[in-house]
């Protein structure tokens, strides 16, 4: 799960920089193969299953991936900034769960393109 989740910073790292809409789309490629994509949006019904002791050990490796993504989010403090980004981490799992579920193409694309401009629009593109 780690790694899947460090990989993933990558794409709010390169939201920073030009041409960053094609960075966040790759984000989003995984919607249609789950297994190969965000393990919370895969795997969340089942942890939400899971005894509280290994929901923990789950935990933390997402606690770092918001802390990571933080420093990515606009807000003027890192309290604000961690905020945000904990909503942003959480929602793009639901569309990601969202989007696999939704059979028609052409819905699909929308969902995604719809949050592919929202999430753009909440990174810092400041230095």
């Amino acid at each position: 799960m780690r790694d899947g989740l460090l990989e993933a910073t990558s794409v709010f790292a390169a939201a920073r920089t030009p041409g960053h809409d094609r960075e966040l789309a790759a984000g989003f490629e995984h919607v249609g193969n789950p297994g190969e994509g965000c393990p919370l949006a895969a795997l969340s019904t089942d942890i939400t299953r899971l005894p509280a002791r290994e929901r923990r050990r789950i935990e933390r490796p997402l606690t770092d991936y918001i802390d990571e993504m933080a420093q990515f989010v606009k807000g003027s403090t890192h309290q604000e900034r961690r905020r945000y980004a904990m909503l942003l981490f959480s929602s793009m799992a639901g569309v990601v769960s969202a989007g696999g579920a939704i059979t028609d193409q052409q819905a699909q694309e929308e969902l995604l393109q719809y949050a592919r401009e929202f999430y753009t629009s909440h990174f810092d593109g400041s230095d």
